[in-house]
């Protein structure tokens, strides 16, 4: 401007500090504003006095010029920070906003280009000249600005009304100070506008009357390049707005519709419209993403461009937002703007521990100890239901992995697993580690069809395709399926008998098993599922399980009378009664069991289990016994006639074991043994009849193996002669000393029977031995034959034929009154009234015998 020679004139004031950073200084015909973000421009004439006459508004509405006035066919225009001025005949105008915008687009402003030399100086332009120009999709005047200048416009400034020839270079590229350089223009160091005292002095109308040109901005070296290659001031860039300017890694310009960065390692490189304003917000080429590294490059539906240490991407409903670091390799992994994430819609923000960023379909997560993971669609919506990163899930520690019918997705507290018939639901914890356990998806449960839920007692559930797995305090997490699942659901659940599982179905030979806190639950393909617990369970365990003889369970537990339980198994039954327990009955057992009714029969409920007898078994009952030989099979004894059966030493006495039921026998029943018979009749009670086998006489002192061996004899002497039973063994007992006897021992005398034989079929012969008999009130020894007999049934039936004579109607006979009597008592006294015996004693002792060992069951 030729200094005081020039269109200003000479100053009339020192420089004068602006609120917020810059002077300005007052001259004849102008003034010139200087900030280090716009550098030094000058204001003049119309566009100078428009300025001024807008007072303190004029900053805060225009703010600052950012370079010379620039001439037009009718006229003159101005760019400041945030609008324009401009000057016609009629005076001058601001211009500001998307009005200014869309003027600028529309040419309005275009002026003469101004050109780099097609050297460039110091700087290496070869990248920048071989670059392809891209144009963003969103790239126009009002969004391609600086910081604080939203609305350049696109034409070249230049001060003069004359243009500039095509190719010219005013200025150096080099970093150091020039008269481009905005420190160059800075007011001096040696005059502090803090120390001048700010000019009162108007701008007056001599202003309007400078005709001097302003000096030009110019582009050099390999910005020029770039910018020449994309078509210099006819660009979206239009016309630059400030010399090269250093910052970090290298320089800038700035230009109407954007900046050029240069890097000695990258090149020359544009940065405009969205993608320079989230540039500019993370301040630039002196921020993290450093100085850019390729140009905008279009793609479907936006663009990115590539910085030092990051990427900014621009879609037009997203705006720009810049990517970085493990969030950036995690996006271009997944192929970026073509994957199912889509453009970003926000820059990453800070979050529990991590970082996360927000895109069209989904979100990048990112911590230091999991990395970068995109999670979107459903498991991004689940995960959002469970608190996201915040929440027990944590953080994604894979990407979404592909799986048969469905993806899964790990992160740090669980798993998130999606099939489209299911939905998307996290798999965790104990749960997770049960379903791991059981091959995942591909396992017998499939897919999870519901998140984890609480349910009774603490514990908790959730569903799978095939199944569920539950857990529960104390026990841990198991897996239910199939037949054992609808098992435990007709049982209540975990709030029914059964509560929770404690066990993972096991395999058994043939069927599986499943242990609950209540009991078991077992399967067999031909019995289907069946609970077996509580005292039933144990009694079942006791007996093998499974494995034993009753073999799988065919039904649950069931009610019956009187307040029991039974349960049908494979080859028997449990039953269950109050105060008696549960007990097992099966085969043949079982059967007589049925024969007589059942628990509601003669024998009630079990009160043991069978016990195993020589060649045979028995089982207790309520009301009973069940004893079962492979040659008579099983029967049931009760009542009286059992009572008589004990009284004879059981299935080992006399009789041995039941050969039938009890059957209807004359006046009352009858039930039939191997070696005799009960005979029952009311008032009457119960008579043993005993068919002696002819077997070996019992051991010394074995008293009951020697009456249940001469009971048969004495019952078939009873038969015959009328002689009771109960009498004839009493007197055997006494007369043989319990068979001991030498008499006994070598002639089968068990009765003393003196010779002559007096006529009878059974005395083989005589022999003589001594004897102590009752004479005169004492015991005197004599000597006396005594009947001989071939056997103890010989010895038993001539007893009888000796007290009836053969006939015990035959009234002549001295015993006759004895067969009178209606009691054994009776018989006894009438035999020893008519002499039987010497011994005074002889009818109570006999009596004493009969009382104490209950002789009268023997009687037929």
């Amino acid at each position: 401007m030729d200094g005081a020679d020039g269109e200003l004139g000479l100053a009339t004031a020192s420089e004068t500090p602006l609120t917020g950073g810059g002077v300005w200084q007052q001259f004849q015909h102008g003034r010139i504003y200087w900030s280090q973000a716009t550098g030094a421009h000058a204001i003049k004439g119309g566009i100078g006095d428009t300025y001024v006459a807008l007072g303190d508004a004029a900053l805060t509405k225009l703010g600052l010029p950012t370079y010379d006035e620039v001439k037009l066919p009718d006229g003159w225009y101005q760019q400041f920070q945030n609008a324009g001025i401009y000057w016609t005949n009629d005076g001058g105008k601001v211009v500001t906003g998307d009005v200014a915008a869309k003027y600028a687009a529309l040419g309005k402003t275009a002026s003469t280009t101004a050109t780099a030399s097609s050297t460039p100086s110091a700087i290496n332009a070869t990248s920048a000249a071989d670059a392809t120009t891209k144009t963003s999709s969103n790239s126009s005047a009002a969004n391609t600005t600086s910081a604080k200048s939203t609305a350049q416009p696109t034409t070249a400034a230049t001060s003069s009304s004359t243009p500039i020839a095509s190719g010219s270079v005013s200025a150096s590229s080099s970093s150091s100070a020039s008269t481009t350089n905005p420190a160059a223009a800075a007011p001096s160091t040696t005059q502090s506008p803090n120390a001048q005292t700010p000019s009162t002095q108007a701008p007056t109308s001599a202003i309007a009357d400078a005709t001097s040109t302003a000096q030009e901005t110019t582009t050099v070296g390999a910005i020029a390049v770039w910018y020449n290659s994309l078509g210099g001031v006819n660009s979206y860039l239009g016309a630059p707005t400030s010399p090269e300017i250093p910052t970090t890694g290298g320089v800038y310009q700035v230009f109407q519709g954007g900046r050029i960065y240069w890097n000695e390692a990258l090149g020359a490189y544009d940065v405009h419209g969205a993608v320079l304003l989230e540039y500019l917000s993370l301040n630039g080429s002196d921020g993290e993403l450093g100085m850019p590294a390729t140009p905008e490059v279009p793609v479907p539906g936006g663009t990115y461009q590539v910085f030092q240490n990051g990427w900014i991407y621009w879609s037009e409903p997203n705006g720009a937002h810049w990517l970085h670091g493990a969030t950036l390799a995690e996006y271009q992994a997944i192929a970026g703007t073509n994957s199912y994430l889509g453009f970003p819609t926000s820059d990453e923000r800070s979050a529990a521990g991590g970082t996360v960023q927000d895109f069209e379909h989904g979100k990048i997560y990112w911590n230091p100890s999991t990395g970068a993971h995109a999670v979107h669609g459903a498991v991004l919506t689940e995960f959002g239901n469970n608190g996201a990163e915040g929440g027990w899930l944590g953080y994604p520690t894979t990407d979404e992995l592909l799986l048969a019918e469905g993806v899964v997705q790990h992160f740090q507290g669980g798993n998130v697993y999606w099939n489209a018939s299911t939905g998307a639901h996290v798999v965790r914890g104990t749960i997770g580690d049960t379903y791991a356990a059981n091959g995942w998806e591909w396992g017998f449960l499939g897919y999870p069809t519901s998140s984890e839920r609480p349910v009774s007692n603490g514990g908790v559930v959730q569903d799978f395709q095939n199944g569920k797995i539950y857990w529960s305090p104390g026990n841990g997490a198991y897996a239910i399926h199939n037949a054992v699942l609808t098992e435990y659901q007709n049982t209540g659940w975990e709030w029914g008998i059964l509560g929770f599982p404690t066990s993972e179905e096991q395999s058994l030979d043939n069927g599986i098993v499943q242990h609950f806190q209540g009991g078991n639950v077992y399967w067999n393909a031909s019995t289907g599922a069946h609970v077996v617990r509580g005292t039933i369970g144990d009694t079942y365990a006791a007996n093998g399980w499974e494995w034993g003889f009753l073999g799988y369970p065919t039904s649950s537990e069931r009610p019956v009378s009187n307040g029991g339980v039974v349960q049908d198994f494979q080859n028997g039954k449990i039953y269950w009664s109050p105060g008696n327990g549960a007990y097992a009955i099966h085969n043949a057992v079982l059967t007589e069991y049925q024969n007589t009714g059942w628990e509601w029969g003669i024998l009630g409920f079990p009160t043991s289990e069978e016990q195993s007898l020589d060649n045979g078994i028995v089982q207790h009952f309520q009301g009973g016994l069940v004893y079962w030989s492979p040659d008579v099979g099983a029967h049931a004894i009760h009542g009286e006639i059992l009572r008589a059966l004990s009284a004879n030493d059981w299935e080992w006495g006399p009789l041995g074991y039941p050969t039938t039921g009890e059957l209807p026998g004359g006046e009352g029943v009858v039930q039939y043994f191997q070696k005799g018979n009960i005979s029952w009749v009311a008032g009457r009670g119960a008579v043993v009849n005993v068919i002696n086998t002819g077997g070996p006489k019992p051991a010394a002192g074995d008293e009951a193996g020697y009456i249940r061996w001469v009971a048969g004899f004495a019952q078939e002497e009873q038969r015959r002669y009328g002689v009771p039973a109960a009498v004839s063994i009493a007197q055997s007992i006494l007369e043989s000393g319990w068979g001991q006897s030498s008499l006994t021992a070598v002639d089968n005398n068990y009765f003393g029977i003196k010779c002559p034989a007096y006529g009878s079929p059974f005395v083989s012969g005589c022999t003589s031995y001594s004897t102590n008999e009752w004479v005169n009130g004492g015991y005197v020894t004599i000597q006396a034959g005594f009947r001989s007999y071939n056997s103890p049934a010989d010895s038993f039936l001539d007893h009888g034929f000796f007290l009836s004579l053969g006939d015990p109607t035959n009234s002549a006979n001295r015993y006759y009154p004895a067969f009178l009597t209606t009691n054994d008592r009776d018989f006894v006294r009438a035999i020893a009234a008519a002499g039987y015996a010497t011994d005074p004693t002889y009818a109570n002792k006999i009596i004493g015998f009969m009382d104490r060992y209950n002789l009268y069951q023997y009687d037929v």
